[in-house]
């Protein structure tokens, strides 16, 4: 039986057009396979789905996030409910307008999550990120925020990613940037990873109520929150360690931010 490869040559993904094949004769192994639109032995990037753009090796963003805003006055937040899967992982970044201000974070599947490093700006703006590792699944899960002071003006995103380290999904935590000045632009400090497949998040709180935001290069915008929300949530996959790199994000309208990263391993 004759066979047939890939003109390419090996496994490989094809987004479109027309696959060009060659006569290789009777002899030779039998031909390897075309992946369409999708991952081949978890090489490159996703091309179509859900995951589209994504690292095939590594974790990923799995469908949209769940949101919630509150403006008056209260020490709880709420995001949607979220249909999570026994083994993955989530990560909560938490945006808040305060002077000062402590913040918990629990789910209805009973999950533990960690705190991270707050990034403050010295006049009201605040953000924080928490995450969970190798989380037990509930199909109606409600990540919700408690404060230790009642708050005002707050905001809510879970992530959930498959394909985490069930141990210890969090590779880097920090690089805060803050300006109290009126900029157009939000931009972290810079920071290192230290695995090559990772999903990088970049979480931000503007003071401007309302505003719209544009994500920095290569990344993607996380669900907009909706309401009167002053921040957003952005991310980026990528295959190799970052060195020195930086996230940033513009805003419509100009404003005073924090800007904090987490990444994903």
């Amino acid at each position: 039986m004759p066979n047939f490869r890939p003109l390419f040559g090996g496994a490989g993904t094809l987004v479109g057009g027309l696959l060009l094949c060659y006569f290789l004769g009777d002899s030779l192994p039998a031909p390897a396979s075309v992946i369409v639109n999708g991952c081949a032995n978890k090489v490159g990037f996703v091309h179509s789905g859900s995951n589209i753009g994504q690292n095939c090796a590594g974790p990923k963003v799995v469908g949209g996030q769940a949101v919630g805003i509150a403006t008056a006055s209260g020490t709880t937040l709420a995001a949607g409910a979220l249909s999570v899967t026994t083994g993955n992982a989530l990560a909560v970044f938490v945006g808040y307008l305060a002077a000062t201000n402590t913040a918990t974070v629990a789910d209805t599947a009973g999950n533990t999550f960690t705190l991270g490093a707050a990034c403050n700006e010295d006049g009201n703006e605040h953000g924080i990120w928490f995450w969970a590792a190798n989380v037990t699944g509930n199909a109606s899960d409600v990540v919700t925020v408690t404060f230790g002071l009642s708050q005002g003006h707050r905001e809510i995103t879970v992530f959930q990613f498959s394909g985490a380290s069930t141990s210890a999904p969090k590779d880097f935590n920090g690089a805060c940037g803050t300006n109290n000045s009126i900029t157009p632009t939000a931009t972290s400090a810079a920071f290192t990873t230290t695995a090559a497949n990772e999903v990088l998040l970049a979480g931000v709180q503007g003071g401007t109520n309302s505003n719209t935001f544009t994500a920095g290069a290569g990344y993607t915008l996380g669900t907009a929150i909706g309401g009167v929300a002053g921040g957003r949530t952005e991310f980026k996959s990528v295959s190799a360690i970052q060195t020195g790199v930086t996230a940033s994000m513009t805003f419509g309208t100009n404003t005073a931010w924090a800007v904090t990263i987490l990444t994903i391993k």
